[in-house]
């Protein structure tokens, strides 16, 4: 679950990979922030409290008609099924909490450097 401790960490790493981060407490919120905001990545925890990360996704890619900022599924859920369903729901990636800095780092800039999904057409 997302804990102001895992954010407190996530912040750290991303801050240090020279990018700005900007924490919300749910899924709700992380949509309403896209009405303001234009993320080039979005890390997704699967369990937080009302909508999960799968929901939030599947309301992402449909808020940008397939496409949008990059989803990265940043859990300590660590299942085969989950890992299907984050990939059905277009997640570009899926780690596993704890996840290594280097590791986290490294899968940031990398799906970044991608540019965001392109819309479904």
């Amino acid at each position: 679950m997302t804990t102001p401790l895992n954010q407190k960490l996530t912040k750290a790493v991303v801050e240090a990979a020279g990018l700005s981060f900007v924490g919300v407490e749910s899924g709700a919120s992380c949509l309403r922030a896209l009405h303001s905001l234009s993320p080039d990545l979005i890390l997704l925890d699967i369990m937080m409290p009302g909508m999960d990360g799968f929901e939030t996704c599947r309301r992402i890619r449909a808020h940008f008609g397939g496409g949008g900022p990059r989803v990265v599924f940043l859990t300590a859920r660590n299942l085969i099924e989950d890992l299907r369903r984050a990939i059905d729901l277009a997640g570009d990636d899926y780690l596993v909490k704890p996840v290594e800095a280097d590791v986290l780092r490294t899968r940031m800039l990398h799906w970044i450097k991608q540019g965001p999904r392109k819309a479904a057409a």
